[in-house]
């Protein structure tokens, strides 16, 4: 059996494994440490306080629309054609649910801070409710919008 010669090189490596075993160690030290500050660096920025309470807002919203969906005498029926929160705080929502003889029924729901909880049940409307949704509802721009979220809500009730 041929034995097989040693390089100059390999001989160093042999007699300095302990030289090499440092560097090598330092070498991956390095590049743990480059990663870690990497991922520190490229870590998603924490939200403003307009987003947090864009955040606040929409939670509120869509747990009082809930509300609303849990609160009917069919979930499922219910469809919101408008939920959102407005930009004064206020909570709005226009919505379609089934009857008590299967029919389908409008309603709407106007919150306000200063007037609490004001709820229609047809579109024709009472003078303070239709006031309270022109001033705070309709035409508006909503600073939030959970319609998409509350219907979906909806359908998955039984």
């Amino acid at each position: 059996m041929k034995r097989r010669a040693w390089s100059p090189l390999s001989d160093w490596l042999i007699d300095n494994a302990e030289i090499v075993a440092v560097v090598v160690g330092i070498l991956l030290l390095m590049l743990f440490l480059n990663r870690v500050d990497r991922s520190i660096r490229e870590s998603p920025p924490q939200p403003t306080v307009q987003q947090k309470a864009a955040t606040e807002e929409r939670n509120l919203a869509f747990y009082a629309g809930r509300k609303i969906v849990d609160g009917v005498r069919n979930p499922a029926s219910v469809r919101f054609s408008f939920a959102a929160a407005m930009a004064d705080g206020s909570l709005c929502y226009d919505l379609r649910s089934q009857n008590g003889l299967g029919g389908m029924s409008e309603g709407m729901v106007v919150e306000t801070k200063k007037h609490g909880y004001q709820y229609q049940q047809d579109a024709g409307g009472s003078h303070g409710f239709r006031a309270a949704w022109n001033a705070h509802c309709a035409n508006k721009q909503p600073a939030v919008s959970v319609l998409d979220d509350l219907n979906e809500y909806a359908k998955g009730q039984q």
